[in-house]
């Protein structure tokens, strides 16, 4: 896939740097026991209280001075995205409250560059933060193995960076309410969305059909072709959604499966849209309004409401069989071209500011992503 091989050589280009350099320069062995002896300084944004971000967050430097033990690992972070539920940490106002003081960031993807002795990790090896908000925003962490799940190193960064969240709450919505079967119908609002970006991707690749609702904007013919190109089936505005006849008319089959990350209205909408006995999933609630279901769409159509957190799941899940297939599922949609990242905007530590002021304001044309050398 050219695409997929030209961001590839272009994030190589930006990001490495030789391995062997690395390790020379920032690990060294020490002693008969070859222990390895990390001297490095990291940045990192840091934060003693929750508030506005732009108040609470500083830049900080510190020298990482330390002896790596058996199974330590010294990590440096490659690209790390700035995500609403980031901010919304910062705040204090996300069900995750990060002891204090505490780096910021959720997601990311890092690079090991020395390993103890006993370490299953290798230098060279990608690997994902294995908790939720583990403090992501810096360039380099020294930890235990157990604080990262590896991944293959063969596919773009920025698309390890942002898969964590986003493509997997897509793949985990598809997989675990309903069993599609080609030919099926989902319809989802905040189409444009990271997670509803990936929802068509991945639904695609299973021959999975989508109706797909955005916001009306200024662009919308544009933003229409844009989700049409990547595998939506059917584009609506919110209002075109409510003046539809395509459903009544027997035109369309209607969807089994509905997501919602908006709320208000437009989850009543969606429930209007499911088929008898559909599923409604909440993943999201932009609006900030209650999700609204009316009494005949539980009696008459029978429909389920339920909810989904990425973070939840994968707190349950641990290291399980099913989280581990999950990321290979999802590494291998990008290395196949089937899968793209996000429209991106990488910046440097030093402009955190500019990130995290603008993320949570709508219609942002890329998702900040910081790039960490």
């Amino acid at each position: 896939n050219l695409k997929l091989l030209d961001s590839l050589l272009q994030e190589m280009r930006i990001i490495f740097r030789p391995l062997l350099a690395w390790s020379t320069k920032l690990v060294q062995p020490v002693g008969p026991s070859r222990h390895l002896s990390v001297d490095v300084m990291s940045r990192r944004l840091g934060y003693t209280q929750y508030g506005d971000p732009g108040e609470v967050v500083s830049l900080e430097e510190e020298n990482m001075r330390c002896d790596l033990q058996p199974e330590q690992v010294l990590a440096k972070y490659l690209v790390c995205p700035v995500n609403p539920a980031d901010i919304n940490v910062l705040q204090g106002t996300y069900p995750i409250r990060p002891a204090l003081p505490a780096t910021g960031g959720g997601e990311g993807v890092a690079e090991i560059v020395a390993a103890g002795a006993a370490s299953q990790l290798q230098p060279g090896d990608w690997v994902l933060p294995a908790r939720p908000m583990s403090g992501t925003w810096r360039s380099h962490l020294v930890s235990e193995d157990s604080h990262w799940i590896k991944i293959r190193n063969d596919i773009p960064a920025i698309s390890a960076a942002t898969m964590m969240i986003n493509p997997c709450t897509a793949l985990r919505m598809l997989l675990d309410f309903v069993t599609l079967s080609p030919g099926d119908w989902v319809v989802q609002n905040g189409a444009n969305s990271g997670v509803g970006q990936a929802v068509i991707q991945i639904a695609k690749t299973m021959g999975v059909k989508t109706v797909n609702v955005v916001r009306d904007r200024k662009d919308i013919d544009q933003m229409k072709q844009k989700l049409t190109d990547m595998g939506g089936t059917i584009i609506l505005t919110e209002e075109e959604l409510r003046a539809t006849q395509m459903w009544k008319s027997g035109e369309v089959v209607r969807p089994v499966l509905g997501f919602n990350c908006v709320g208000g209205p437009s989850s009543t909408e969606m429930c209007k849209a499911l088929a008898d006995r559909g599923v409604h999933v909440t993943y999201g609630g932009m609006s900030r309004k209650p999700v609204m279901a009316a009494t005949s769409h539980m009696i008459f159509k029978d429909l389920q409401l339920r909810g989904f957190w990425m973070g939840q799941w994968n707190e349950r899940e641990g290291r399980s069989r099913a989280r581990m297939e999950m990321y290979s599922h999802i590494t291998e949609l990008v290395y196949k071209g089937q899968l793209d990242p996000p429209n991106h905007k990488f910046v440097m530590l030093d402009d955190y500011k500019e990130a995290l002021e603008n993320t949570l304001k709508g219609f942002l044309p890329a998702k900040y992503v910081f790039k960490m050398e």
